[in-house]
């Protein structure tokens, strides 16, 4: 009698024991924090960071040789065939803005001849300066190469002048370097930027114009 008492207790307290076990939540038979559930896959690597592009490291050598003045550097990166045409505002003249070819780079800057460059905005007037004096006002008016913002392929939207690169060079990658303005009482408007279009020749990179662009009326 007592040994029967004693089997029906075992098993009812095995029983209990079972029940217990299959109510227990989840988390209380999960793995450790340090064990790695099978189900979940590991996080993949993060993507390589791409190197810089052919034409930005072409960019960077021709906004060099233009803040050092070096003409002859300068004519190492232009269009062997279009040459390099100049262009005081984001509105492209493509028949009456001035072209050089690398050739005549070189002694540019010390050529007193006169040229006529394009008309003023606002007047209309005639831009006919020396090389030297346009490169200063329409090309290196500010310091381009340390310019902090740069974009490729997106220009125009600053300007109030309509751009129209796309019409002249529909081929051409474009690289601008754009300084805010400065003067509190010019409310920000005395900003600037340099436009370097390139075109692709043989398999390498070529400057084919310097357009300005500028706050204009």
């Amino acid at each position: 009698m007592r040994r029967r008492s004693v089997t029906v207790l075992t098993a009812v307290l095995f029983g209990m024991a079972a029940l217990w076990l299959v109510r227990q939540p989840a988390t209380s038979r999960a793995p450790s924090s340090g064990a790695a559930s099978p189900s979940t896959p590991s996080p993949a690597p993060p993507e390589p960071v791409a190197p810089s592009s052919p034409v930005a490291a072409v960019a960077e050598l021709v906004l060099a040789a233009l803040q050092q003045r070096n003409m002859t550097a300068l004519a190492m990166h232009v269009h062997p065939v279009k040459g390099l045409r100049f262009s005081p505002y984001i509105y492209v003249d493509p028949q009456r803005s001035v072209v050089l070819t690398a050739a005549e780079l070189p002694r540019a800057l010390n050529d007193p001849a006169t040229r006529r460059w394009g008309t003023e905005d606002g007047s209309g007037d005639p831009i006919v300066q020396s090389f030297a004096n346009y490169y200063a006002r329409f090309v290196y008016d500010r310091d381009f190469r340390n310019a902090t913002q740069r974009r490729v392929n997106e220009f125009g939207s600053r300007s109030t002048t309509r751009p129209n690169i796309r019409e002249v060079y529909p081929d051409a990658t474009v690289v601008e370097a754009h300084v805010p303005g400065t003067k509190p009482e010019s409310e920000g408007m005395d900003w600037s930027s340099l436009l370097l279009v390139f075109e692709q020749y043989q398999s390498r990179w070529y400057l084919v114009a310097l357009v300005h662009d500028q706050w204009t009326i």
